[in-house]
């Protein structure tokens, strides 16, 4: 399974660069368990984006940076849904 990427034919949200940047840098933190498979939802609540993260505390590090970029992580309104654990 692909570690992250885009979905084929759905919009990225505008701020997709700040959100990739956020990724890679969560993924950057100790691997834990489980392994989390979320997805990026764009503006009009599509999903776009998926990733793979290791560990709850990739989850938190990824939650903490959308948050200071002012994007909301909780459901309903919100950019990141947990799809499932690996």
């Amino acid at each position: 399974m692909p570690q992250f990427g885009l979905v084929n034919g759905k919009v990225r949200h505008a701020m997709d660069a700040e959100i990739a940047s956020a990724i890679q840098a969560a993924r950057c933190r100790p691997a834990g368990e489980p392994r989390l498979f979320l997805g990026v939802l764009n503006e009009d609540g599509e999903l776009y984006r998926y990733v793979t993260l290791a560990g709850l505390s990739q989850e938190r590090h990824l939650r903490a940076r959308l948050q200071q970029l002012g994007l909301s992580t909780e459901s309903d309104p919100g950019v990141l849904r947990r799809l499932g654990t690996l």
